[in-house]
């Protein structure tokens, strides 16, 4: 697929053409034992494994006829051009607990870095001893004297393998997302400077939750909430990491912008095992669903109704996100349970472990980890084709295929 050709992601089902992933890489060998909570990790991953059971999927990938392009490799791109280079220093730099001191000396160092170096540090942080290895660097700056040698100056971003995340893509339109956990932010910060500048996105729209005002940062949207059900119909979990207020604020956006006039927004419980809505939901094909089976009766689930100058006209509350579904693709769905209930410890297991985060390559054909091996069962059994993928590692960082897959552009189904 060349770069010249049509971009756009019109539902969750349609052929996959062209993807965006990260290797694992430095980022996660930065994590200990200390510190791995304050980034969002359970567990240290075995970097090297997690790297094989990476290029293994990125094979199936391809061998399924579907492009495969690398974030680090486009940021690089990104990173050779001085002027972009000189301004994305300036904004990751500006994020950090920095004195004025530091911060000239370490725009001096990395704005002089080649894009290789410098795209290993915004992804790998940079550590008090690391910095005196490039140089001899000035004592004037309290945070500086105080830091230990392998304390970070600027933290890593080890969450960026999962690349659903930072940006929401829907029909031609790129938006950045608004990330909950400031460990994070810097990876949407990453993506609105590739979306924006490289040719590889020429053909999106571009648009921003922060174009009418500037919300406060309790208000904020991921990627991995966001499900698309149909060409006028969106679903947005209301989790730990999307708020209510963003839901609303992005149907203001899409409705003025696009085809999209309702969201189906579903209060799923605020908890590590089901941080986003694509850990407990996946759309397989027109009329078929995974589902964790706890959420069909225990989420509450809301349609809001937008116009074309993105006045939100109506809210109704659905009895159960089943009925809310049917009601809005008028037509007759199944939910396929993880699992049958009659072992909800096993069920509430291969949740915890990503069964219900699958990536659907086209209709019925999805990726799945092959770790749950009762969930792959089931969906077998009700005629879903399940291409496994390894996630023994890459499973530790708490997010399944669809988690580390953005797809940018899918055949119209």
């Amino acid at each position: 697929m060349s770069i010249d050709s049509i971009s756009r992601v019109d539902s969750e089902i349609g052929k996959l053409q062209r993807v965006m992933v990260h290797r694992p890489g430095i980022e996660l060998e930065r994590l200990t034992g200390e510190n791995k909570e304050s980034f969002l990790f359970d567990d240290l991953l075995w970097v090297q494994k997690a790297q094989e059971e990476h290029d293994k999927f990125v094979a199936e990938l391809r061998n399924n006829k579907i492009e495969v392009v690398y974030f680090k490799d486009l940021l690089s791109d990104l990173l050779q051009e001085k002027f972009l280079k000189v301004r994305l220093v300036d904004e990751v730099l500006k994020k950090e607990e920095l004195d004025q001191n530091l911060f000239d000396k370490l725009f001096q160092l990395m704005t002089g870095l080649d894009s290789t170096d410098l795209a290993n540090i915004f992804l790998g942080g940079i550590t008090k001893r690391e910095l005196f290895k490039y140089e001899t660097v000035s004592t004037r700056s309290l945070l500086l004297k105080i830091l230990s040698d392998d304390d970070f100056i600027i933290p890593p971003v080890p969450n960026i393998y999962f690349q659903r995340d930072p940006c929401i893509i829907i029909q031609d339109m790129l938006i950045p997302s608004r990330m909950r956990y400031r460990v994070r932010q810097r990876e949407s910060l990453l993506v609105r400077h590739l979306i924006n500048h490289h040719k590889m996105f020429d053909q999106y729209r571009k648009l921003d939750i922060n174009a009418s005002y500037i919300p406060p940062d309790s208000i904020t949207i991921e990627g991995g909430d966001v499900i698309i059900l149909s060409e006028n119909t969106i679903a947005i979990g209301i989790s730990q990491r999307t708020s209510a207020t963003a839901i609303q604020l992005m149907g203001q956006i899409l409705s003025r912008n696009s085809s999209i006039k309702r969201i189906l927004a579903i209060n799923i419980p605020k908890s590590r095992a089901m941080m986003h809505l694509d850990t407990v939901f996946a759309m397989i094909d027109n009329d078929t669903f995974a589902i964790f089976s706890d959420i069909i009766h225990n989420s509450e689930t809301w349609l809001l109704e937008f116009d074309h100058s993105g006045e939100l006209t109506h809210i109704r509350e659905f009895d159960n996100i089943h009925k809310g579904v049917e009601d809005l693709l008028n037509r007759k769905v199944f939910f396929l349970p993880a699992l049958d209930k009659i072992d909800p410890v096993t069920e509430s297991r291969e949740q915890w472990t990503d069964g219900p985060n699958i990536l659907t390559m086209s209709p019925g054909n999805i990726f799945s980890y092959d770790r749950n091996i009762q969930t792959n069962a089931n969906l077998e059994r009700s005629g879903i084709t399940v291409c496994r993928v390894s996630g023994c590692e890459l499973g530790r960082g708490r997010g399944g295929p669809r988690c580390m897959v953005m797809p940018l552009s899918r055949d119209c189904n």
